[in-house]
């Protein structure tokens, strides 16, 4: 008995969290307010309170890519290529972003070809005018999506 106390004893004083956790913790309780903003990183932040839990200092109010005067975007410096479904490579998301163009993956053009695809039906219209069952199985095949298709229901009688 005395061991198993010991033991509780240990575990406890070897998982308690430190002051330091503890303040780190609670600096990063915030609320699920919709205030967006984007971060110093050129990545959008739901809130001012998440940017700030990321260590994240805010750029702008609103959504990425921040607005300069004059309708000239501001992107920060960091390199972490994107490749935008036009197949040109792109800095940063942001720099994607200010050019209007949607991301086809991480990394330089081209974007690797995954082995297997999910089973899942989320269709997209390929630049060469086929419908495909999903983003993964156009990929696949080469193709850049266009557009992907809206979730649509269907009433049965």
């Amino acid at each position: 008995m005395k061991l198993l106390v010991s033991f509780l004893a240990f575990v406890v004083i070897i998982y308690h969290p430190s002051e330091a956790q503890k303040n780190n913790l609670a600096a990063c309780s915030c609320i699920r307010v919709k205030d967006p903003v984007c971060g110093t990183d050129g990545r959008n932040y739901l809130n001012p309170c998440l940017a700030k839990c990321h260590n994240v200092r805010v750029e702008c109010d609103g959504s990425c890519p921040c607005q300069k005067s004059g309708g000239q975007c501001f992107c920060p410096f960091n390199f972490e290529p994107v490749c935008g479904v036009n197949g040109n490579d792109y800095d940063n998301r942001c720099l994607a972003r200010c050019a209007n163009e949607d991301i086809q993956c991480e990394g330089r053009c081209p974007c690797a070809k995954p082995e297997f695809c999910p089973a899942i039906f989320s269709p997209v219209c390929g630049a060469d005018g086929e419908t495909y069952s999903n983003s993964c199985v156009a990929g696949q095949r080469g193709v850049v999506c266009q557009w992907q298709s809206l979730n649509v229901w269907f009433a049965v009688n």
